[in-house]
């Protein structure tokens, strides 16, 4: 738990440098314009959790430049901690993004007439919050295996893929949901979960395997 604690905070200050003033104002500008467009608080949740897929790989793209990874050995580190403590780190990440688009959505509910804050608004949320776990964990294991220059490139290409799976899959979306139409939704809601959670953890397992056989020169 102790090299776990020291990689978070090795994370925290790797990417410290990118937590400016200029990024906040490009964040806080982008969620109130497109949010102001549509009526609604979604564009800032979105575009919040955005900046914190993008800030979870910072600490990769520190870690190759400055050649870090190959100094965890030498401080005794074992790479299974690493990868623990850079996934805590992304969770704290999503966390912290989550609580500053909160923020923002309840400042412009307050100011904006058009834009509204309620009970619906509260429950996506825990959504967004998945969803940017969801999109990390789909990416971590490339980092680890490849380094953040060679993973961006094939984590693009995959991206690619899956969007135009995703307009496959939209195409028979109407079959799919009258499947499911007559079961119960909290069983819907609990077996995503599962699934979830087991996409989750076969990420991790994967990024330790992978981090495991990687070899730093």
């Amino acid at each position: 738990m102790t090299d776990i604690k020291k990689i978070i905070k090795l994370d925290i200050i790797t990417v410290a440098g990118y937590l400016t003033l200029k990024n906040f104002i490009i964040i806080t500008g982008l969620g109130v314009f497109y949010s102001y467009l549509n009526g609604n608080i979604m564009p800032i949740f979105g575009v919040s959790q955005v900046f914190a897929v993008i800030f979870s790989t910072y600490p990769f793209l520190v870690g190759d430049e400055a050649g870090i990874d190959s100094l965890y050995g030498i401080f005794g580190i074992k790479r299974a901690s690493v990868v623990c403590g850079r996934y805590l780190w992304s969770n704290l990440t999503g966390i912290f993004y989550l609580i500053f688009g909160t923020a923002l959505s309840l400042i412009l509910s307050l100011t904006i007439g058009k834009i509204e804050f309620g009970k619906e608004e509260l429950m996506v949320i825990p959504v967004w919050y998945l969803l940017t776990n969801l999109i990390i964990a789909a990416q971590y294991p490339f980092y680890f295996r490849y380094g953040y220059a060679k993973a961006k490139l094939i984590y693009t290409t995959v991206i690619f893929a899956l969007v135009v799976a995703g307009f496959i899959i939209g195409y028979f979306a109407d079959k799919v949901i009258s499947v499911f139409a007559g079961v119960n939704p909290y069983i819907i809601i609990g077996l995503a979960l599962v699934l979830c959670l087991a996409f989750y953890l076969a990420s991790i397992k994967l990024s330790k395997k992978w981090y495991g056989e990687r070899e730093f020169s």
